[in-house]
């Protein structure tokens, strides 16, 4: 509602000239970057994205900027309530009207419509401005600052957190530059976090590894991350004296470079690497009239395990040939995380299958290759998005493989929501 109103009173507002982009605006763009607003009279500290895309400011002298034309917009009276910065509500997450309310004890909980749900202590001390949290409240991406003997580090450890808050475990910890001030966000569709680093860096996380699909340089100080509705850019404020405002292309280009097979696509999928996959799910988008059919084809094609098959393969680990424990060990690993319990429970027919089992377990809090698979794939026929991407979204989400399903389901969700 409040959006709704905002976006009436620009539309009807008369808007005035602000000064003119001064000579940074010419300079050049550090790659991944598609424009640069400002410099401004008063430095811009917050931006963020009205539904019809456009980017707005609000600078230090409580001016608001449409940042693409330079013109001066109506303020609304509840802009400073409404961007967060009273202390009654934190950091907005992805968009979806989840707002995660934290506590310097490490005790998280989060807002939806029906009320606050319960607190989960995460262990960690958190702070508003530096957290997000994903559209069905169930992970937490933040900043924690880790203090050490205060004598011998004067300054604190510093990571992002991934936090499944259902089971209230970590899932990633990666080791970070320090975030400045609002400087993370996740996307609309929870796939990726964004971050803004003092050091100058945009980092594109892929929530589900908690590893960097791209890394952009700037050569100032960012802060202050807002994602646009449709997930395809992020824009940056640049710290106190330079007041720029940077778009950054959190997409990139699908492209499919000339000899790469869809055999070798689908493998990539399946990388840990998340910048590998994220190639590889522009390689599906880019030419969807020979990549839809190619998915379909892959995925009906791969097998799901049932306890039957468990067993086969852990007899196998013991096989009298080395090719053939591989083999094996190959075919675990790529379900790993769905098999995990099975594992477990099996005895090891002999020191061999038990030492190959060890090292599958040790693996399996991670997602398995399969599990990328899906993602990535669901993720490429959403980018696509035509009638046939549809159509092959509703296949999936009619599937009996449950995390397909899940993931078919929302992306199906999303597109019909535009």
């Amino acid at each position: 509602m409040l959006r709704s109103v905002f976006a009436a009173l620009v539309l009807a507002a008369p808007a005035s000239a602000a000064p003119p982009p001064g000579p940074a605006a010419a300079a050049p763009l550090p790659p991944g970057a598609l424009a640069r607003y400002g410099p401004y009279q008063a430095d811009v500290w917050k931006t963020w994205f009205e539904p019809d895309g456009r980017v707005v400011g609000l600078t230090r002298a409580d001016e608001l900027l449409d940042l693409a034309c330079g013109q001066r917009l109506p303020l609304p009276p509840d802009v400073r309530d409404r961007d967060g910065r009273t202390e009654r509500e934190t950091y907005r997450g992805s968009g979806g009207g989840w707002w995660p309310v934290e506590s310097r004890s490490g005790r998280v909980a989060v807002r939806g419509p029906e009320g606050f749900g319960p607190a989960v202590n995460i262990g960690y001390q958190l702070y508003g401005a530096r957290l997000a949290v994903n559209h069905d409240r169930t992970l937490l991406v933040a900043q924690v600052d880790e203090w050490g003997d205060v004598e011998r580090e004067p300054r604190p450890r510093t990571f992002i957190l991934f936090h499944d808050l259902r089971a209230n475990r970590p899932l990633f910890r990666v080791e970070e530059a320090e975030i400045d001030y609002r400087g993370l966000a996740l996307t609309p569709d929870d796939r990726a976090a964004v971050t803004a680093h003092r050091d100058g860096r945009i980092v594109i996380w892929e929530t589900a590894t908690g590893k960097p699909r791209a890394t952009y340089r700037c050569d100032v100080p960012q802060w202050y991350v807002s994602v646009s509705p449709d997930g395809r850019t992020a824009a940056t404020c640049a710290r106190a004296g330079s007041s720029l405002v940077h778009v950054w292309d959190l997409r990139g280009a699908a492209k499919r470079p000339e000899g790469k097979t869809w055999a070798t696509a689908w493998a990539e999928l399946g990388s840990p690497d998340a910048a590998v996959g994220w190639r590889a799910v522009g390689v599906y988008a880019a030419s969807p009239a020979d990549a839809l059919p190619a998915l379909r084809v892959a995925m009906a094609a791969r097998r799901t395990p049932d306890p039957a098959r468990v067993r086969a393969l852990v007899a196998d680990l013991d096989a009298p040939t080395f090719a053939a424990r591989e083999a094996a060990s190959a075919e675990l690993a790529d379900v790993i995380d769905r098999v995990a319990t099975d594992l477990r429970a099996v005895s090891a027919p002999s020191p061999e299958a038990r030492r190959r089992i060890d090292a599958l377990l040790a693996k399996a809090g991670e997602p398995s290759p399969d599990t990328l698979r899906i993602v990535r794939a669901v993720e490429a026929v959403e980018w696509v998005g035509t009638a046939d991407a549809r159509t092959l979204l509703a296949e999936w989400a009619a599937a009996a493989d449950p995390r397909l399903k899940a993931e078919a389901a929302a992306a199906l969700a999303r597109l019909r929501a535009k």
